[in-house]
């Protein structure tokens, strides 16, 4: 999977490079990123932003709730941005959409 981490403060904003599909992922966030050492570098707030995922699938949408549980896990809030259209359809149908959390405001 291919990322963009860019810090700010007590604040990290990760931009998701590629679609979120079973093909694309295939590590946990926290491993890919030291996210346990997050904590330990006072990060206490993650921007995900989905701008450049086209496609999504059910992995996809696993791998996000995944990585809010393990960021709350560790303290750390995590708000989504620019999630395509689909993937907020998927999370509605999957009936977790409000565990997402997100700011819809992609048209994808």
């Amino acid at each position: 999977m291919k990322i963009d981490i860019s810090t700010d403060g007590a604040n990290k904003t990760v931009h998701i490079l590629e679609n979120l599909t079973q093909q694309t992922l295939n590590v946990n966030f926290f491993e890919m990123a030291q996210g346990r050492d997050l904590k330990k570098q006072g990060v206490q707030h993650l921007d995900i932003s989905l701008a450049k995922v086209d496609r999504a699938d059910t992995a996809g949408l696993a791998w996000l709730l995944n990585l809010k549980r393990d960021a709350k896990a560790n303290g750390i809030d995590v708000l989504l941005h620019d999630m395509p259209s689909k993937l907020v359809d998927l999370a509605r149908l999957s009936g977790v959409e409000t565990l997402l959390e997100a700011e819809h405001n992609n048209d994808k």
